[in-house]
């Protein structure tokens, strides 16, 4: 093979008697990115596919090793995602009932954020947040990884390089000239060199009575007026000072008046009046239509366990906060 051709598209067939070579999984990569799925490390990072390792467990379990075949070769990046979000859209995923697939993207450089794979990604995090024994198993990973010497000198590499850039060092004198920033720095370096005040702060921070406390102390304060406005000066300022916006959507600057935007509460929406048109037109459905399966859609969720589960939560969470 050509070694200008490093990229490459890959898939993962099920090599079980009864499943017949099935594609379970497809991928885009360079050097060995096809085997990592199987490596352990991938098993026990939180991060990987879940679906796929338990669909690799099973075929592991019937005594056999999933296929690992490199199906094209490409000579730049773009042309590997094409056909990688092309295979995927043809055979189809798993989670959305579409195929066999286990990838929980559509492929190439962007996040699926289709309802059914939001919906998907939101019950595996509630199922992890509430079993403690996952929490303490993604915790001894990150432990691990972060009192790993080799991570550590990774990282800081990254930092010396990105310090040493003559933008950081710009952005660095910047910091340094402005009055306020330094009068805060000399505040900060005299309490913390106070002893009474780290033997506070090391008692708050370890007892679940001063965690409380501290969370106490920043809802009262995020919740008051005056901070709220402090808080939000800056950026105000900002917007105000703004004579061009950048549309989020066809990523063009355009004058920053109601010709070209339309306003909101808080100022001007992020996508430009055209993007938005073309949005609307032509409306999938009627306005009986989406009335009906907005209506639907709240009564299924109403029937919910789940769904009012956290709703619950959510009301008793603000109640907490008024009173």
């Amino acid at each position: 093979m050509n070694k200008a051709m490093k990229h490459y598209v890959y898939i993962y067939l099920d090599p079980r008697p009864e499943k017949d070579n099935e594609s379970i999984y497809v991928g885009m990569g360079t050097g060995n990115r096809d085997l990592f799925h199987l490596y352990p490390a991938a098993v026990e990072s939180h991060s990987s596919n879940r679906i796929l390792q338990k669909k690799i467990a099973n075929i592991r379990a019937a005594g056999l090793e999933p296929v690992v075949v490199r199906i094209a070769h490409f000579d730049n990046r773009e042309a590997a995602l094409a056909r990688e979000v092309e295979l995927i859209a043809q055979i189809g995923r798993l989670h959305l009932r579409t195929g066999p697939l286990c990838n929980l993207n559509a492929g190439g450089d962007g996040h699926d954020t289709s309802k059914e794979t939001k919906q998907l990604k939101s019950k595996a995090r509630l199922k992890f947040l509430a079993d403690p024994k996952e929490r303490a198993r993604h915790t001894a990973i990150l432990h691990a990884r972060n009192t790993d010497p080799t991570f550590q000198a990774r990282i800081l590499e990254k930092l010396h390089i990105h310090n040493s850039s003559p933008e950081a060092k710009l952005h660095l004198h910047q910091m340094q000239q402005n009055p306020e920033l330094r009068k805060a720095s000399a505040t900060c370096q005299t309490r913390n060199a106070d002893p009474d005040f780290q033997e506070r702060a090391q008692a708050n921070h370890w007892t679940a009575e001063g965690r409380e406390q501290q969370a106490d102390r920043m809802r009262t304060r995020n919740f008051d007026p005056d901070f709220q406005a402090r808080a939000q000066a800056p950026r105000l300022a900002k917007r105000d000072a703004m004579t061009v916006k950048k549309c989020n959507k066809c990523g063009e600057e355009k004058p920053l008046t109601t010709e070209f935007w339309y306003r909101r509460k808080d100022g001007f929406r992020s996508y430009c009046i055209d993007c938005q048109k073309k949005e609307r037109e032509p409306a999938k459905y009627t306005p009986e239509e989406r009335s009906a399966r907005s209506s639907e859609r709240m009564r299924k969720q109403r029937r919910d366990p789940e769904f009012n589960a956290r709703l619950l939560a959510a009301k008793r969470n603000v109640e907490a906060r008024v009173s």
